[in-house]
């Protein structure tokens, strides 16, 4: 959505939108004056608004964005802060299609209210707190937030999550993700707009908040992503995995543990009883070694790779390898039974961020 259409939505549904609240009027937003001077410069919208059960009136001065991205909240916040000058009686606030919990946080930190169009908003000014959350996005627009996460876009967050602390230019996130220059121009600006990495010309791009990116990584991942494929053997979880890492170096086949075939060698928290590798031959691998094809019941799933992404910063545990720290920490967040818990294990035990 364009800023002039949530502006018209905004102020037509208001009432609907924030029953507790009623709006008085809406003010010139560049033309209120006091002394001959403009007491509220340059921004979108000033209203009156009132608190019936308060019998409260207060004055606010908003700024429309949208998206509410954390780059966009951030410099909503700067906009109003410039605007104010330092006006106790006028209270800023943010409005936006959505804003997340986490946006609620940067605006809480940024000194600045909010109100999304779908219901959610945060007013905090003299005895005054009216905090409403936890309605759906009802204008998503994230399709393009999303699309970093998805196929070979993916490998850029890999990268900087498996190398945490480094700072790259564009050219070497290029060659190390395998990945046109232009192609992660485009997924840095978005990361720039999670607001969870700093480009600076002079000092290249530093990814500043991992913990944040990893969440909203994990929270659009799913291992289902890759081909599953699902096989029953009668040998134990040890000699399966075995069996799979001789195979694989027989044949030359590319391979690594994952989920709880990868955690137990990295932060043992939940006995297994499957095995799971990525491979990049299941077939052949699951041929030679005997693997039973199932609907159910299988003891062994091989996942073939949607992207070689899913190797990148792999390692050798006891000559089985494993993917990355990283890999294997959103592989097991969304797992059914106890793979949010491993995950976390996981998390807090190796990763720390």
């Amino acid at each position: 959505m364009v800023e002039k259409e949530i502006t018209k939505v905004f102020l037509r549904d208001f009432r609907s939108l924030y029953p507790m609240l009623s709006l008085r009027k809406e003010l010139p937003a560049r033309t209120e004056r006091a002394g001959g001077r403009s007491k509220t410069p340059s921004v979108d919208l000033v209203l009156e608004l009132e608190i019936p059960r308060e019998k409260k009136t207060k004055r606010v001065i908003a700024e429309v964005k949208a998206e509410g991205f954390p780059k966009y909240l951030r410099l909503a916040g700067n906009q109003l802060r410039a605007a104010l000058k330092g006006d106790k009686s006028i209270y800023p606030v943010v409005i936006a299609p959505y804003i997340s919990g986490e946006g609620r946080k940067i605006c809480e930190e940024e000194g600045i209210g909010f109100f999304d169009l779908s219901g959610n908003c945060f007013l905090a000014f003299n005895g005054t707190y009216i905090d409403v959350r936890g309605n759906p996005n009802r204008y998503s627009s994230d399709r393009k937030l999303k699309s970093i996460f998805k196929g070979k876009s993916s490998r850029v967050a890999r990268v900087l999550l498996v190398n945490p602390s480094r700072r790259w230019t564009l050219r070497e996130i290029a060659d190390e993700a395998v990945l046109s220059v232009g192609q992660v121009f485009k997924v840095i600006a978005r990361l720039e707009e999670l607001d969870v990495i700093l480009k600076e010309e002079q000092a290249g791009i530093q990814l500043t908040k991992p913990g944040n990116l990893l969440d909203a990584w994990r929270n659009e991942y799913s291992y289902k992503l890759n081909e599953v494929l699902s096989f029953y053997s009668l040998n134990d979880v040890s000699k399966i995995e075995k069996a799979i890492v001789d195979e694989c170096g027989r044949q030359n086949i590319r391979y690594a543990l994952t989920l709880f075939s990868g955690a137990s060698r990295i932060a043992p928290f939940a006995r297994h009883s499957q095995v799971f590798a990525y491979v990049d031959d299941p077939h052949t691998v699951a041929a030679k070694l005997g693997l039973k094809k199932v609907d159910s019941g299988s003891n062994v799933i091989l996942l073939k790779p949607f992207d070689d992404g899913v190797y990148y910063g792999s390692q050798t545990k006891d000559r089985f390898k494993v993917v990355s720290n990283i890999q294997l920490y959103v592989d097991l967040y969304n797992y059914k039974g106890r793979g949010e818990e491993q995950a976390e294990f996981l998390r807090s035990q190796i990763i720390k961020f």
